[in-house]
């Protein structure tokens, strides 16, 4: 009966370790895959924001290839989620969708000298890794979107030359790794 235990512990415990480890990984490709799944909507959704699109840019924008290869959009190598979308100077006209919060690798959002109007989407505020936003150049209005100060890694903010009124709210001073505020040419006090 020792004999027999000192053999099937180690195997039972082998057993064990290759299940839960398969498991893990399982779990881990499922993750990654939902983020996939989750990036791939919320640039959909954006498309669809778009009402006109002069230069086509957003035609490679379909089931034909990985999002990942989609014009503008650049993945991390490793998640194989946005981190970086880039759409400026295009002329888009639409809105800016409130899907782009779900893009949660996100860290460069371009959207500067386009034709985007109304109001920064409260749901920008889940964009806990942006670095660099850049709306400069639109027709976004508005008061000051404050909830951008969730955004607490960003490094450069571009707002200028859009339609936002009202007074520079005091917490924008919660940006505590803001190298560059760019706010000129909109209607703040």
């Amino acid at each position: 009966p020792l004999m027999m235990s000192s053999v099937v512990w180690p195997t039972c415990l082998a057993w064990f370790l290759l299940f839960t480890s398969n498991l893990w990984s399982q779990n881990t490709i499922t993750t990654y895959a939902l983020g996939n799944e989750t990036d791939h909507f919320a640039l959909l959704k954006f498309k669809e924001s778009i009402s006109h699109d002069p230069f086509e840019v957003l035609n490679s924008w379909n089931s034909s290839s990985n999002f990942c290869k989609w014009h503008g959009v650049t993945c991390s190598p490793r998640h194989q989620r946005v981190k970086e979308l880039n759409l400026r100077g295009y002329h888009l006209h639409g809105f800016i969708s409130p899907y782009i919060g779900n893009l949660s690798l996100l860290r460069i959002l371009l959207l500067n000298d386009n034709s985007f109007y109304g109001e920064v989407p409260q749901e920008l505020d889940r964009l806990f890794r942006l670095h660099v936003l850049n709306f400069a150049d639109n027709t976004l209005w508005g008061e000051f979107p404050i909830n951008l100060t969730n955004c607490s890694k960003l490094i450069h903010l571009s707002l200028e030359g859009n339609r936002f009124i009202g007074e520079i709210p005091r917490k924008i001073g919660s940006f505590s790794n803001l190298e560059e505020l760019l706010i000129g040419r909109n209607y703040l006090t």
